[in-house]
């Protein structure tokens, strides 16, 4: 499966702790998309796959992201 996330789905989402991708890829995003999150907020994803996250358009306003496959 390949998902798009589109729009203003959690800008300014201040109860917002955690999101667990189970997609190796980081799926479509756009730059708003977890804007204004909390610092707080943790992004969870496959081991290997941090620095496609990081990078990748709008799930890099995380500044938490883990590496974890029991989670992801």
């Amino acid at each position: 499966k390949y998902w798009v996330i589109t729009g203003c789905k959690y800008y300014n989402c201040r109860g917002l702790t955690e999101v667990i991708s189970h997609s190796e890829v980081p799926p479509t995003a756009d730059q708003s998309t977890f804007e204004d999150i909390p610092n707080s907020a943790t992004l969870y994803v496959h081991v290997g796959c941090k620095s496609a996250y990081a990078v990748a358009q709008g799930w890099s306003s995380f500044y938490n992201i883990v590496e974890d496959d029991e989670k992801a």
